[in-house]
């Protein structure tokens, strides 16, 4: 059976009493809602669950099947459990109201009503109804959002594995060094020449460390970096590298060849990451909470020396890993080899060879 999907909101009166009804009916007309009737518990029943009401107005004192027995079985339907039910009843004693909300009403109103009361009513509850509907879409929403964050994270986790294996010397000193620097929160500079998997380290740290449940965000300040301007200093506005800063808040940034941004950026890069000493006072607020990784292929103490990175910047950064290409650990080439191409294979769509030990000869 195909239930009914108006755009209006449906609004049920039920009551024993035609002229109860009508009253209802004359109050509730003329304002945007889709009104039915029924004169039993028995047959709201039977319409609630064809048509799905938003909002519920019920009378207490009915023959056969009463008011509070009709609410507790819509609100033991899962299919109208969500719809609002607002109790009208000459019953005024504090327990029968108490009793009306605890099976799950919204509001109870006394009869005789004033008209005037009972459209405030239905509008507030009405409104609210639609509020908890967009807050639990929303809810939907970010629930996926999280766990399409999750699998990212899960993926850039494989990716940084190779890394971290083999038994050689270099392999095992570097994982000690992730171990390290993951139990602290100071900026980080990792420096190797090219092919040492820069990223990959930085994610390493990133995942053990206290922020590993939070993004880490990579920034290439070679590519597509605009300079901060003076004007964009005054608003708060700037280059790529600082619109990521705040989206890294309470995870990490990492900085891959910070040496190509102007002085100016360098020095509201620093100020905005509280690196230098007195960017607290210059700023006017306290840095934010994120770690910072930096990644340089270049000797960062010839990149001061050449005036391309302010010294300043470089004394921040005093925890530091220095990385060996891959190519040079060919001791760990068993234990790497069979990662690579299990990767490459899974992006192909292939199934993962064997490899054989003339291969890895």
């Amino acid at each position: 059976m195909t239930l009914e999907t108006p755009q209006e909101p449906q609004i049920l009166l039920i009551d024993d009493n035609p002229t109860n009804l009508q009253v209802l009916y004359q109050t509730l007309a003329g304002y945007g809602y889709r009104l039915l009737a029924a004169r039993s518990g028995k047959d709201a029943i039977a319409i609630a669950q064809r048509v799905i009401p938003d909002l519920i107005l019920l009378d207490v004192m009915m023959p056969g099947m009463d008011g509070f027995e009709t609410c507790a079985q819509l609100k033991a339907d899962p299919r109208t459990r969500d719809s609002a039910v607002i109790f009208l009843s000459a019953l005024t004693a504090a327990s029968d109201k108490v009793r009306g909300l605890e099976l799950g009403a919204v509001d109870f109103v006394n009869k005789p009503f004033q008209a005037e009361e009972v459209l405030a009513r239905v509008r507030t509850h009405l409104t609210i109804r639609e509020l908890q509907k967009e807050l639990r879409r929303r809810n939907d929403e970010l629930e996926h959002e999280l766990q399409v964050a999750q699998e990212l994270l899960r993926e850039a986790r494989d990716r940084s594995e190779g890394v971290l294996v083999g038994d050689s010397a270099v392999a095992v000193r570097l994982r000690r060094d992730i171990e390290e620097a993951a139990a602290s929160d100071e900026p980080l500079l990792l420096s190797g020449p090219p092919g040492s998997d820069h990223e990959a380290v930085a994610r390493a740290v990133h995942h053990q460390s206290a922020r590993g449940s939070r993004a880490m965000i990579s920034a290439n300040c070679l590519a597509g970096v605009h300079d901060v301007s003076p004007t964009s200093r005054q608003t708060g506005s700037g280059s790529d590298v600082l619109e990521k800063l705040r989206l890294a808040h309470s995870g990490t940034l990492y900085l891959e060849g910070i040496q190509h941004l102007s002085h100016e950026s360098q020095r509201l890069l620093a100020e905005r990451l509280g690196l230098l000493g007195d960017s607290p006072r210059r700023t006017g607020s306290a840095p934010p909470d994120v770690r910072v990784i930096v990644a340089t292929t270049r000797d960062v103490d010839e990149e001061v020396a050449a005036g391309r990175l302010l010294p300043a910047l470089r004394r921040a950064f005093r925890i530091t890993i220095d990385l060996a290409p891959l190519r040079t650990r060919l001791e760990d080439l068993p234990a790497v080899a069979p990662l690579i191409l299990r990767r490459q294979a899974e992006q192909a769509g292939r199934t993962v060879p064997i490899i054989s030990r003339e291969s890895l000869d």
